[in-house]
């Protein structure tokens, strides 16, 4: 399982920073092994959750806006999904 911070990790500012690319596709992997070892035929993903302490908006439309940030809305295989993120107030869904 991997957890990251958005801004200054997958991208800094309006610049997309050079590995963020062959790094979410990296996660289709079942495991990182895997990828050094050049297989792919593996099912599973690698599990990977964004936090954001933005939460002026749904963990959907803040995965569809980091996926236009970094221009990987079209990418469906590693693409970031409502899933895999994390606001700072989605904790609290489960108790209200």
């Amino acid at each position: 399982m991997i957890v990251t911070d958005a801004d200054g990790v997958l991208y800094n500012g309006n610049t997309i920073l050079p590995s963020v690319h062959p790094t979410l596709k990296a996660f289709n992997y079942k495991r990182f092994c895997d990828l050094f070892q050049n297989k792919t035929d593996s099912k599973e993903r690698i599990q990977f959750y964004c936090l954001t302490n933005g939460g002026n908006t749904s963990e959907k439309a803040k995965a569809e806006q980091l996926n236009q940030h970094m221009a990987i809305e079209n990418e469906a295989s590693y693409s970031i999904k409502e899933e895999n993120v994390i606001c700072n107030f989605t904790p609290l869904k489960t108790i209200t």
